[in-house]
C-alpha cells in the first residue's frame, strides 16, 4: 500500500505569503520608528525621553534673530537634517535588515554635532520603539 502527498507547493505559498507580510510589517514599522526619532526630537526630548539641555547663549540669539523659538531645544533650525533622514533596507533571504541614516553628509555631520559634541542623544531607538518594531513583525 502507498500514500503520497504532493501538498508541498501549498505550504511553500503560506511561508512565502507569511514571510511578505513579516517583510512589510518590518518595513512600515522601521519608517515609522524613523518619523519617530524625528517627532520625538522636535519635541523637545532625547532618546531616553529627556529634554534636552538649554541652547547656549550665541546659539539662542542666533535662532531669536531668525525668528525662531528658544524655550523648547528641539534640533531643527532649517529642518535639512531631519528631511535628509532616510532608511535603507538591505535584501537578504530570511534577514530583516534596515539603516536608518542621513542622505547628505552635510546632515550626517550636523546630526553627530548634536548627538556626541553637544551631548544630545537624540539619533537611535529608544527601547519603546524596538520593542514595536517586534511586535508588529511578530503580529504578520
Amino acid at each position: 500500500m502507498n500514500f503520497s502527498y504532493s501538498g508541498l507547493e501549498v505550504v511553500e505559498g503560506l511561508v512565502k505569503a507569511r514571510l511578505s507580510r513579516i517583510e512589510s510589517n518590518f518595513r512600515t514599522a522601521v519608517e515609522g520608528a524613523k518619523d519617530g526619532i524625528r517627532i520625538r526630537t522636535q519635541g523637545g526630548f532625547d532618546i531616553e525621553s529627556n529634554l534636552f539641555k538649554d541652547y547656549s547663549k550665541s546659539w539662542a540669539k542666533k535662532r531669536l534673530r531668525a525668528g525662531k523659538g528658544i524655550d523648547r531645544v528641539d534640533l531643527t533650525f532649517s529642518g535639512d537634517m531631519f528631511n535628509s533622514l532616510s532608511v535603507r533596507f538591505e535584501e537578504q533571504t530570511y534577514k530583516l535588515s534596515a539603516t536608518i541614516y542621513f542622505k547628505s553628509p552635510e546632515q550626517a555631520q550636523k546630526a553627530k554635532w548634536n548627538q556626541v559634541d553637544h551631548k544630545r542623544p537624540f539619533f537611535g531607538l529608544s527601547v519603546e520603539q524596538k520593542r514595536s518594531i517586534i511586535k508588529q513583525v511578530r503580529s504578520a
